[in-house]
C-alpha cells in the first residue's frame, strides 16, 4: 500500500475523538468568557430585577440537565449519535453562557461562577468517552 493512503481502519470517521475535542474546545472557551464576564461586569445592584435573574437561572439549570441526559442516554450504535452528544454539549455551554449573561447584567459574579462552573465540569467529566 502506497504511503499516505488511508486504509480501512483510518478512513472511519474518529467521532469520539472529534467530539472530545469539541467538549474540551466548549469548555476552554466558556472560561474565557466567565472571566471576561467577571472582569468587565457592571457594579453590583444593577437594574436586573432578581425575579428575573431567578427565572434566567432556572432555565440555565434545565439546559444543563436536559444536556446530560441527552449525552448520557445516546447511544453510540445509534444513527443520530453525533448530532445528540453535539446538542447535548451545546446545551451544557448554554447553561454557562447565561450564567456570564446574568453576571454582565447584573454584576454579581455568583452566576458566572456558579453556572459556569456547572456547566464547565459537565463539558470535562461527562465529555464523550471520557469513560471508556
Amino acid at each position: 500500500m502506497a504511503a499516505g493512503t488511508p486504509t480501512a481502519a483510518s478512513s472511519a470517521p474518529p467521532t469520539a475523538g472529534v467530539l472530545r475535542t469539541i467538549a474540551l474546545a466548549m469548555a476552554a472557551a466558556l472560561v474565557g468568557l466567565v472571566a471576561v464576564a467577571m472582569a468587565v461586569r457592571p457594579a453590583a445592584g444593577s437594574a436586573l430585577p432578581p425575579l428575573a435573574a431567578w427565572i434566567v437561572g432556572g432555565l440555565a439549570i434545565g439546559n444543563l440537565l436536559v444536556g446530560i441526559l441527552l449525552g448520557v442516554t445516546a447511544d453510540p450504535a445509534s444513527a443520530g449519535y453525533r448530532t445528540r452528544i453535539v446538542a447535548s454539549l451545546a446545551l451544557r455551554e448554554a447553561c454557562g453562557l447565561l450564567g456570564a449573561i446574568l453576571t454582565l447584567l447584573g454584576g454579581d459574579v455568583a452566576w458566572a461562577l456558579g453556572l459556569g462552573g456547572a456547566a464547565v465540569v459537565a463539558l470535562l467529566v461527562l465529555r464523550p468517552g471520557a469513560a471508556g
